[in-house]
């Protein structure tokens, strides 16, 4: 048997939903072997909601966006829209590598700037 941290919702081995994650949205679950887990775990329940609220915690931190627009990470530009950029020219200066996060959130990079080459653009 396992046993949901969050709702307390009991399934067997063979239904137990760990990719999934409970109906509750949990994916922590208690493996029970017999009856004297149950008790253990009432015994360390405190210990186990805490776990689990920080967990939820982190995982709500982690969903929230980190940098406002506009600022910087690790990308020295930042593709807002079609035409619409943002360039880190003191990183670019300081002979930063060229890191490009597109609007969709994946990033492009150079690996001549990144390793120190220099690259030249023929002049027509």
């Amino acid at each position: 048997m396992h046993q949901c941290l969050k709702c307390k919702k009991m399934y067997s081995n063979e239904e137990v939903p760990i990719v999934e994650g409970c109906e509750c949205g949990s994916r922590l679950f208690l493996f029970i072997r017999n009856p004297a887990d149950i008790i253990q775990a009432q015994i360390h329940k405190k210990e186990l909601e805490q776990k689990i609220a920080d967990i939820d915690k982190e995982r709500e931190q982690s969903a929230r966006p980190r940098k406002a627009k506009g600022k910087f990470g690790v990308e020295t530009i930042k593709v807002h829209d079609i035409g619409v950029y943002s360039i880190h020219l003191e990183a670019l200066m300081k002979g930063a590598p060229i890191i490009v996060l597109s609007k969709s959130g994946s990033y492009i990079i150079s690996f001549p700037s990144l390793f120190g080459e220099k690259i030249e653009v023929p002049l027509k």
